[in-house]
């Protein structure tokens, strides 16, 4: 779509106005986002590290002032008493929902989904097994842990198997068997001691959460920082960029008017260097394009003019061509038949007619080498119009390289036949089988002390092609573009007609012909036939 210079101007304005109010929600939304990341961490995040805290103070205070490794009765009875007390695993639990609602509120963001998962490493502590583990993996070398696993209940989680260890403590205290008590007790302070260790990791792991989250608070801050720069410079940018277009439409309708009076004086080979998509590149593109019509509608004509002198030329010739030969092929085959006659009646002399047996001989030859040459302007003048059916090119070219080889074979050429899968194709057998029969003669004519003809097929996605290569001298760059031209020959006796009448069966098959330098030496002729 093509827009006008007034249009475009409107446009410009709009998206600076766009510009500034895309500038000034971002910026609000940003701020809003940053505020909400702040809000997040001081209501959730800051609280939970303040429970962590707490917990960690209260399992160190009764590690190590309540759970004192002692035997003494007063002493057991006092921690017993104080024991209900100490609920780390129930706080683990208030724990998890306080954080599972906060995450729940804030599901969105990254802060939400780190507390998820932060959730569930606590939840692992307290309902996970480590602590059975731990024993059963102690069990071969502790007698004390055999003895205590073979009074748990069967894979007990860690809340589970404090609440049964603190439990059988205060049982044994109760009925004063002091000495399993204190075993208990040890019990008590191996569970609290690796649950500490636990809420430590567990503190890292907030902290590293809270230093994450404010990393990126500050860096949401500096991309909206960054952003209401980009978005201001931006429509600065537009609006002068606005004013250059303005400026830019005038000083191009300025330059449409020099061209035009140019134009309008004759010069039509002078271009209107005007660019753009609106209404004045427009302009000045048709006034090239008309300008550009009528210089090419001159050349065409000419072109035209010399193609119809040549079509004239060729029609003539070719009457021409076929009168003459209809006029010269019956005296031929008189001369020819009366040829015959005499050297029969000769060879029933016995006396020595050896000369006129040779003048005889060379009579025939020379009538034979005329018929040849009036069936190739009969061949010409009147080419029949191509009998199109689907046959195999392969097949084709295995039956030519059988009927061409004993000829081949006397002038000391080897052939080689590389044939390639290729589909079938419509096209007619006798004239291309008359075409490649012309090339092979040209390819053995181009090596008169022998060597070698290749014949190769193959495909390419919209034809089939079929390659004649010879290992001659090659053909010169400036014989190769007139090579397919009617009555060109680069030989002493030919006609002219042979590569001529090639192309022309191509042609009629709406196919292509393509002669090149063979790589290494030689020509190459390849004939392309359309597969549809």
């Amino acid at each position: 779509m093509r827009f006008s210079i007034s249009t475009k101007v409107f446009f410009g304005f709009v998206v600076v106005i766009l510009t500034f109010g895309f500038s000034s929600l971002y910026n609000s939304v940003r701020t809003s986002q940053l505020g909400d990341t702040v809000v997040f961490l001081r209501r959730e995040i800051f609280p939970l590290k303040e429970q962590f805290l707490g917990l960690d103070a209260t399992l160190r205070v009764y590690y190590t002032d309540v759970l004192v490794n002692t035997r003494r009765p007063d002493a057991l009875e006092l921690v017993r008493d104080r024991l209900p007390q100490l609920q780390p695993y129930r706080t683990l639990q208030e724990l998890v929902t306080t954080i599972s609602a906060a995450a729940e509120g804030d599901n969105k963001s990254n802060d939400g989904l780190s507390l998820l998962e932060f959730s569930t490493a606590v939840e692992r502590v307290r309902s996970g097994t480590s602590l059975y583990e731990k024993l059963e993996a102690e069990s071969a070398a502790s007698s004390r842990s055999r003895a205590l696993l073979a009074k748990l209940p069967a894979y007990p989680t860690n809340a589970e198997l404090f609440e049964w260890i603190a439990k059988d403590f205060a049982i044994h205290v109760n009925e004063r068997r002091y000495d399993q008590a204190a075993e208990r007790l040890a019990d008590l302070r191996w569970v609290l001691q690796d649950l500490r260790r636990d809420t430590k990791d567990l503190g890292r792991n907030l902290t590293q959460m809270i230093n994450q989250s404010s990393d990126r608070a500050e860096q949401e801050s500096a991309r909206a920082l960054l952003a209401a720069i980009v978005t201001t410079s931006g429509s600065i940018l537009v609006g002068i960029m606005v004013m250059l277009l303005t400026q830019s439409a005038i000083k191009r309708i300025r330059y449409l008017g020099e061209g035009v009076r140019r134009v309008s004086q004759g010069d039509y080979a002078g271009e209107v260097r005007v660019r753009g998509g609106d209404e004045i590149g427009v302009l000045a593109d048709e006034f090239n394009k008309m300008a550009q019509s009528l210089r090419d509608r001159d050349q065409k004509l000419a072109v035209q003019r010399e193609e119809l002198l040549r079509a004239e030329r060729l029609a003539t010739i070719g009457k021409m061509s076929a009168q003459i030969t209809h006029e010269i092929r019956n005296p031929l085959s008189s001369i020819g038949l009366n040829t015959e006659l005499l050297e029969e009646e000769l060879a029933d002399n016995t006396g020595d007619f050896r000369e006129a047996r040779e003048l005889l001989r060379s009579i025939g030859q020379e009538v034979g080498r005329l018929t040849d040459v009036t069936e190739q302007y009969l061949r010409f003048a009147r080419m029949p119009k191509a009998d199109l059916h689907m046959e195999s090119l392969n097949n084709l070219v295995t039956h030519l390289g059988q009927f061409v080889q004993e000829d081949l074979n006397q002038r000391h050429i080897n052939l080689i036949i590389r044939l390639e899968p290729i589909p079938d194709t419509l096209f007619d057998a006798n004239q291309i089988r008359q075409a490649l029969i012309n090339l092979i003669r040209n390819a053995a004519e181009a090596m008169p002390k022998g060597g070698a003809v290749e014949l190769t097929t193959g495909q390419r996605p919209e034809f089939v092609w079929v390659q004649v290569r010879d290992w001659g001298e090659g053909i010169p760059d400036e014989q190769r573009e007139r090579i397919f031209d009617p009555f060109f020959s680069t030989k002493i006796n030919g006609t002219g007609l042979g590569l001529a009448l090639v192309q022309q069966i191509i042609t009629e098959h709406r196919g292509n012909i393509v002669c090149e330098a063979a790589p290494g030496g030689g020509t190459v002729f390849r004939l392309e036939l359309p597969k549809d």
